[in-house]
């Protein structure tokens, strides 16, 4: 089992295959296991890495230090870590947050981005996403995640009760590291969505039909980043990479393979 050194904060990773590189970013209480996948199929003709975000998976979970500038530092630091000069960089959720940012400040590393189900810092959504935190501290971690797995898991106790079950298995494990953080709602916050105006590699941002919290989101980021191209997977609801693995998978290779030839617009 892989791991490095970031800074203190000893990071979980998993990497396959050889070839031009692909770094995933998994969401919030998930880890390494959503993009098994993406994985297996981008491991055969390119290099497939995927990492648990410190507070997530394997990787560790100190007191404090879960602002999204720590995050991407993780990833920069695991990138001169495999010495990648430049990769695809593919973020779902919070992880498409952290890929946003990412690029926004070291867009010279990167190949191509691709956000799915994304977030934004600076995006004010119609409807705003409960926060556990305070539960988790009141209460304790363990009814934070029953309440936020009935919460945001409703959608596939009604859709797919398979990846209900692999969902919640990954939540249940989830140690509530970034809930706790005493600087939770302090950190500086930018705003990252008036900044992706600034883009300028090839960007491709992905949905989910029925993701109805952030498909406004999907196409303010498409007309917001230059020359970026929209991808809506129709029947499809957040977690688009596990409900619909071929479709995205090709999706990404089509894509990847315009931009290392030169051809993507």
């Amino acid at each position: 089992m892989p791991r490095f050194d970031s800074k203190g904060v000893n990071i979980y990773y998993e990497i396959g295959g050889t070839g031009t590189p692909v770094v995933f970013l998994h969401g919030f209480t998930l880890d390494t296991r959503m993009w098994q996948d993406q994985f297996d199929f981008f491991s055969r003709n390119r290099t497939a890495i995927v990492f648990d975000a410190r507070g997530h998976g394997k990787s560790d979970s100190p007191q404090t230090g879960y602002a999204r500038e720590d995050r991407t530092a993780d990833l920069l630091n695991l990138a001169d870590h495999l010495r990648l000069l430049r990769f695809h960089l593919v973020g779902f959720s919070m992880g498409g947050g952290d890929a946003l940012a990412f690029a926004i400040d070291h867009q010279e590393r990167l190949l191509s981005l691709t956000l799915i189900g994304s977030v934004a810092a600076g995006w004010q959504g119609s409807r705003r996403y409960h926060d556990f935190a305070p539960l988790a501290k009141e209460q304790g971690v363990e009814e934070a995640k029953q309440q936020y797995m009935s919460s945001i898991l409703s959608y596939y106790d009604k859709h797919r009760k398979d990846l209900r079950d692999k969902l919640g298995f990954m939540i249940s494990e989830f140690r509530g590291g970034p809930w706790l953080d005493p600087m939770k709602g302090k950190y500086v916050k930018r705003d990252d969505l008036k900044l992706a105006g600034n883009l300028e590699i090839p960007t491709l941002v992905a949905v989910g039909q029925r993701d109805i919290f952030l498909r406004p989101l999907a196409g303010q980021l498409h007309e917001v980043i230059p020359g970026s191209r929209l991808e809506v997977f129709s029947d499809t609801g957040h977690v688009v990479n596990m409900e619909v693995p071929d479709r995205l998978n090709n999706c990404l290779d089509s894509f990847f393979g315009e931009v290392e030839k030169g051809t993507a617009v």
